[in-house]
């Protein structure tokens, strides 16, 4: 007989969810674009750096997990900043619904951070600077006030840009860490892809940012415009994949491509998160091929993720599916 959240009994399947809370604050299935996007850079590296070096695996490892627990710290703080808006938005997220206060999920994010900042050191003061100007940039300049880029425009594409070409460096810097100005040209297309998603992403999220007055480029434009945007940032990052020979991001922006033409001729939020899901989609598959353990670790999370929205909130999440499909 198969075991599930629902046949467990009621004190250990309480005792499994309160513990997983603390692994979900941290959103961990919006870690597969963020792996995704480092991936592509180290992969790029070896095709394309002279100065490529071979990692071990369990170095790899190590550094990668260390990469995403700083990028779970971001998310949190994300979440603590956000908590009002996510529950604007009818999002289902801890800190919003106080299964984590807010007061507790400031002392988890200040452990977390003191032990990546431990552990970054241990390899090296440069690993330790990398992470700490992705969770200065990427959690406080981004969220936080008075900086608050997501909740401007310009702010916001500006954090796309460099989130992108920041995530994609660190992979390209693990396997050649020898000062390359070329990671900037390859980057390119991939950057632009980043951008484009990324832009959609404000649109489900609008009608909450407007009410808490924060001016993203959905709020900012609209939805029709910023739809626009985003398709002409898909077709450069097509045109610059052409010009870096980069197969990858060129097979994945054209199996994306149909799916930017929908949206723009629907016009709607179900076609535009369509859009984004199997966008970034597309991408990690290519992973998979390349990183057959990437594969792994996506296929174990997403099904404990599985688990938990189920027993949690009684929700099937994740999924590529919308309300109109």
């Amino acid at each position: 007989m198969q075991t599930t959240f629902v046949s467990l009994h009621p004190m250990i399947k309480n005792r499994i969810l309160k513990f997983l809370d603390y692994l979900f604050v941290l959103r961990p299935t919006l870690f597969f674009p963020i792996w995704t996007i480092a991936l592509v850079g180290a992969y790029a590296a070896k095709r394309f750096s002279d100065s490529w070096e071979p990692m071990g695996f369990w170095t790899g490892f190590y550094i990668f997990t260390l990469y995403t627990v700083t990028i779970g710290a971001v998310y949190l703080i994300n979440n603590i900043i956000d908590r009002r808006n996510d529950a604007a938005n009818n999002k289902v997220f801890l800190i919003a619904d106080e299964y984590i206060p807010p007061r507790r999920a400031m002392v988890y994010l200040s452990g977390i951070l003191i032990v990546v900042s431990i552990l970054s050191i241990m390899v090296s003061l440069e690993l330790f600077g990398w992470f700490a100007a992705m969770f200065l940039f990427l959690g406080v300049v981004y969220s936080v006030r008075p900086f608050s880029l997501k909740d401007r425009p310009v702010g916001g594409v500006l954090t796309s840009f460099v989130s992108g070409f920041g995530l994609f460096w660190f992979g390209w810097y693990l396997y050649a860490p020898a000062a390359e100005l070329m990671v900037w040209w390859y980057a390119l297309p991939y950057v632009l892809a980043w951008v484009s998603i990324s832009m959609l992403t404000t649109i489900p999220d609008s009608y909450g940012d407007a009410l808490d007055e924060k001016e993203t480029i959905a709020v900012a434009l609209g939805h029709n415009k910023t739809q626009d945007y985003a398709f002409v940032l898909l077709i450069l990052a097509l045109i610059f994949s052409a010009l870096t020979w980069d197969w990858v991001i060129g097979v994945t922006g054209l199996l994306a491509l149909p799916l930017y033409f929908l949206m723009w001729k629907n016009r709607t939020v179900q076609s535009t998160l369509r859009t984004i899901r199997w966008g970034i989609s597309f991408l990690s598959f290519a992973m998979f091929y390349v990183f057959p353990g990437y594969f792994v670790a996506c296929f174990v999370l997403f099904f404990l993720a599985r688990w938990y929205y189920q027993g949690r909130f009684n929700l099937l999440y994740p999924t590529w599916k919308t309300k109109s499909d």
